[in-house]
């Protein structure tokens, strides 16, 4: 697989007055690659087959191109020292085409490497994007305390299309001998069955939130925001092509902090949940209502050694109701019977209820002026408050998400006369894994390790290098089946940086 990218960024500050600043800036990104779109299989067991890194079950002409081009104009107003306006408008444009012939589809792989079927297709999107944000933020007084105040609105509307060309090819194909020249590329893509794809949505959000500071070591943030979402949409391939649906909420949050000491606080917060299911739809072709739930967090924040080390422990629970998840069955276009899904067909989704909780603790800072620490662990438990179809009460929801995760790391920066060396060492940690399919994935430990040499203030010279032991591992991924889906992880690399200050 080979590919390239070029980004071009730039932007312009312009002084208007002593309190108003104007930037311009722009974006342009080009990028060319070969995709891997479905992955590796697994053994019948779903196993590691121990191929190759370089393994890739594609056509030798597959190909992907993706240009974006982003323009922003944003104007900052300082109107005293208590109140700050921050207002901004983005534009984002993008294209994309993608070409590709894979295999293995859905198929188990025989003990001699063969699969059966697979897919031709070629994707043309095409996105247009705008988007405005304006916030007022500062500081009033009442009852002889001060306290702060923000404001804010932001419109969204993006513009989404895509023509898809594609069939499913079938026959048999050994993926311990594959050459790339397997598949055949269509001569005309356009003689292939077609399914379109137009989106609009427009979304504005009104925010108004105010931290109150009732006594010397209490506050309280209360807030809250009103989103109002509509959407538009042309699927050709349903009975019923065009669709719009609009929805607007109110979303609550709050959140409360005592002052144990200057340097340690403790604090406990809760924000409601409304999240647009979107083009998600049920087996009788209704979109389904809203995500929404709710969000608690308690916890603990701590600074030490002169500020210059801050830790933080925190206990979350997330409930979320009319979450979509994937039956895999499809509607057949054809007789609009119910069956294992395929190319074509529309997806069945069904709403179901969802909690998650856990715990989040990290210290970071500097032992020393030379030497810096970093470790945090993640504890993270999910599961289906009820029976869910065949999945039962308990079960966990979203498998491919490790239960434990450590993260460490150090660097030290050398005495004496190598004092313009630093070195550091780290490792990242995780729990197996499993996925929709039930394919396991162990857990794992990855170290990775960078020198730098800073000759001067303004230049440094950098190494990393990833993985340092050259781990062999897979991606974390919900969709990982026998037959499709595996990503190996990134084997050992390295990385060389250059950097000047002017």
């Amino acid at each position: 697989m080979d590919g390239d990218k070029q980004v071009l960024y730039g932007v312009l500050d312009k002084t208007l007055g002593d309190n108003t600043t104007l930037t311009l800036g722009g974006t342009y990104h080009h990028e060319h690659d070969t995709p891997s779109l479905f992955g590796l299989p697994a053994n019948e067991k779903g196993y590691d087959l121990r191929l190759p890194r370089s393994t890739y079950l594609g056509a030798s002409w597959n190909r992907s191109t993706y240009q974006k081009q982003d323009a922003f104009v944003e104007l900052d107003h300082q109107f005293n020292g208590n109140w700050k306006l921050n207002s901004a408008l983005e534009y984002k444009h993008s294209t994309s085409q993608t070409a590709y012939g894979y295999v293995p589809q859905r198929s188990d792989v025989s003990a001699n490497g063969t699969v059966s079927d697979g897919f031709t297709g070629h994707s043309d999107r095409h996105s247009n994007q705008w988007n405005f944000r304006s916030d007022l933020d500062g500081k009033y007084t009442l009852f002889g305390r001060e306290h702060e105040l923000y404001a804010g609105y932001n419109y969204n509307r993006e513009k989404f299309d895509n023509t898809w060309h594609g069939k499913k090819i079938t026959g048999e194909y050994n993926i311990f001998r594959w050459q790339g020249t397997e598949i055949a590329q269509p001569a005309d893509w356009n003689s292939l069955p077609k399914e379109i794809r137009h989106t609009t949505i427009h979304t504005h959000t009104l925010g108004l939130a105010t931290r109150l500071n009732p006594i010397e070591r209490w506050h309280l943030l209360i807030g809250a925001s009103y989103s109002r979402w509509q959407q538009r949409q042309h699927l050709s391939w349903m009975s019923k092509p065009d669709s719009k649906y609009s929805k607007g909420r109110l979303i609550p949050y709050t959140g409360i902090t005592y002052d144990l000491t200057p340097q340690q606080s403790l604090y406990a917060s809760y924000s409601s949940i409304f999240k647009y299911s979107g083009d998600y739809l049920d087996i009788n072709g209704k979109t389904l209502p809203p995500v929404m739930g709710n969000n608690y967090e308690i916890g603990w924040k701590g600074s030490w050694n002169d500020d210059r080390i801050n830790t933080t422990l925190a206990f979350f629970q997330t409930e979320k109701h009319n979450q979509p998840i994937d039956t895999w069955k499809g509607i057949d276009p054809a007789t609009g019977a119910v069956r294992e899904w395929q190319r074509g067909d529309r997806s069945i989704y069904t709403p179901v209820r969802l909690q998650s909780r856990g715990i989040d603790a990290e210290i970071a800072g500097n032992l020393t002026d030379d030497w810096r620490i970093f470790a945090g662990y993640t504890y993270n438990t999910r599961k289906y408050p009820e029976t869910i179809g065949s999945t039962l009460k308990g079960g966990d929801f979203n498998k491919q998400t490790p239960k434990h995760m450590l993260r460490l790391y150090t660097s030290y920066r050398l005495p004496g006369a190598a004092e313009k060396w630093t070195v550091g060492l780290g490792m990242s940690t995780q729990s197996g894994t499993s996925s929709g399919w039930d394919v396991k994935n162990g857990g794992h430990t990855l170290w990775n390790a960078n020198v730098q040499y800073k000759p001067t203030q303004d230049l440094s010279v950098g190494v990393a290098v990833n993985n340092l032991t050259d781990k062999r591992y897979y991606e974390n991924h919900g969709i990982r089946a026998h037959g499709w889906g595996n990503f190996y992880g990134e084997p050992r690399n390295a990385v060389f940086s250059l950097k000047w200050k002017m």
